[in-house]
């Protein structure tokens, strides 16, 4: 008898594959603790990426001499931006200017918090946490101070 046929007469209500699954996972396969849905994070950072991929795509059909389409690098820096950007910041709008910039829009219209992405991959950003100016040019996406615009989207609550 091989060890095959050996596990699988040994098994009691599970099947061979279920406990091979069972110890590839690290826990019972009826456990569907693993299963639970990404949280809202992910679901809104997905969405944004899938909105900035689309701004970019329709930017770049239409883009002649006076309007350029964002860059490979400043997509890329985009979305690492995304990725990078703490839970509470994600609540945002986009835009793409017409000189190929990617703009993210924080807080309310009359006093936003404003990062932009240059066709080179470096963010500015500029707004006011409790009335300090807070700014910055030609950072590297993973520099930028999330912290900084948690605090100004939390005096805006």
């Amino acid at each position: 008898m091989t060890y095959f046929n050996h596990m699988r007469m040994e098994s009691d209500s599970s099947s061979f594959d279920e406990r091979i699954f069972e110890a590839l996972l690290g826990h019972s396969v009826e456990d569907e603790s693993f299963l639970t849905r990404p949280g809202k994070g992910y679901s809104k950072r997905s969405s944004h990426i899938q909105q900035l991929r689309n701004l970019c795509r329709q930017a770049s059909e239409v883009a002649f001499d006076e309007l350029s389409a964002p860059s490979r690098k400043a997509l890329a820096a985009s979305e690492r931006f995304l990725n990078e950007l703490p839970e509470g910041c994600l609540e945002l709008k986009l835009a793409v200017s017409h000189s190929g910039e990617i703009n993210f829009f924080f807080g309310d219209d009359a006093h936003p918090f404003q990062a932009l992405i240059d066709d080179t991959g470096l963010v500015s950003f500029y707004g006011e946490v409790n009335g300090e100016e807070i700014r910055g040019s030609d950072i590297a996406p993973a520099d930028f101070p999330g912290l900084k615009l948690l605090k100004f989207l939390d005096q805006k609550k």
